[in-house]
């Protein structure tokens, strides 16, 4: 099983997914999905951000990058990571909006940091 496929296929069976479902909720065939899973086609771009979006969650989980990123962030990054992928776009703009505020204010900068808040 590809990456993908494998990745796509734990995603579905956790959220209680048949694959009909997923398909349906994605807009492709359940042929499509089922190749996919088994391996037998490679998806297009288009299809991995349909399958994102249907799935809540992103481009990079799907393929993988999450799992390789888990080593190089912080816990306390991943944590924060994590949050902020759960929030829906307005509440990710305001958490900018507060991080932003935030590291204006020297006292919670890293030494030798500059802001672009500034």
């Amino acid at each position: 099983m590809n990456r993908v496929g494998q990745i796509v296929k734990e995603k579905r069976t956790s959220a209680g997914l048949s694959q009909n479902k997923l398909a349906k909720m994605a807009g492709i065939s359940q042929a499509s999905l089922n190749a996919l899973e088994a391996t037998t086609s490679n998806p297009s771009v288009e299809t991995v951000f349909l399958l994102a979006a249907a799935l809540g969650c992103s481009v990079s989980e799907l393929l993988g990058e999450k799992q390789l990123g888990a080593s190089v962030l912080s816990g306390k990054e991943q944590q924060l990571l994590d949050l902020f992928q759960q929030l829906n776009e307005t509440g990710q703009d305001f958490l900018i909006s507060q991080a932003e505020s935030i590291l204006a204010q020297p006292a919670f900068r890293k030494a030798g940091s500059m802001s672009s808040a500034i």
